[in-house]
């Protein structure tokens, strides 16, 4: 068995534990100690996966669905009062052409 990733989101973990499964790739979650030993740290919900030969197919696979350290960053609306949205590629080509003839 071998340890994929690990959340203190256990929903996070449930999703990607089912996508995996969904592909055939058999896995389970384990809950990690925390709280009593470690007050400080919060308790981990982590996905094991029972083959370590899926390992690769396993993380191609969380990529793709964008779950687990894949997760992909939800973006930051005006009210955060910060703006994460990238420029396209179009929009950045025009600044960098702006940039060189100035």
């Amino acid at each position: 068995m071998k340890m994929l990733f690990f959340s203190d989101d256990y929903s996070e973990v449930d999703q990607a534990g089912k996508e995996l499964q969904a592909v055939g790739i058999a896995c389970e979650i384990h809950n990690a100690p925390g709280g009593v030993v470690l007050p400080l740290v919060p308790l981990c919900a982590e996905l094991w996966i029972h083959d370590n030969k899926d390992s690769q197919r396993a993380l191609i696979r969380c990529a793709e669905v964008g779950v687990g350290f894949y997760k992909r960053p939800s973006r930051a609306t005006p009210e955060d009062g910060l703006d994460w949205e990238m420029p396209s590629s179009e929009a950045a080509a025009r600044e960098a052409a702006e940039a060189a003839a100035a």
